[in-house]
């Protein structure tokens, strides 16, 4: 499972999801109006980390589109449900930190550079 289901995100609660949508959140002093990712196949699902290279990103507000790499990780329990506890989403040259992630558990930013 990707994290366990939460109303901030729809593909939460979900094993290998192909899309998913993210509420509003904020990063480096922007405010987000939240994410939609479509065309999303993972590789190595179920391994400590699974990505899904080439999904299509969608940021909401400001109205942006791009291809980001998804990054699953942090397997553990959300409440009763195993899975993946956090997502990153890297774009160009941006480079995994595992210290600011999504966490799929409850729908908030994790870290400083992506505050909940």
């Amino acid at each position: 499972m990707l994290g366990g289901a939460n109303a901030d995100c729809q593909g939460c609660g979900d094993v290998a999801p192909a899309t998913l949508s993210l509420g509003g959140y904020s990063f480096n002093g922007t405010v987000f109006g939240g994410m939609r990712f479509s065309q999303v196949t993972w590789q190595s699902w179920g391994s400590q980390q699974a990505t899904a290279p080439g999904t299509n990103a969608n940021f909401v507000s400001p109205g942006e589109t791009g291809t980001v790499t998804l990054i699953a990780f942090d397997l553990g329990r959300c409440g009763g449900t195993y899975g993946y506890q956090a997502l990153e989403w890297l774009s160009g040259s941006q480079t995994f930190d595992p210290s600011n992630y999504y966490d799929t558990c409850n729908g908030k930013g994790v870290g400083p550079g992506f505050p909940g």
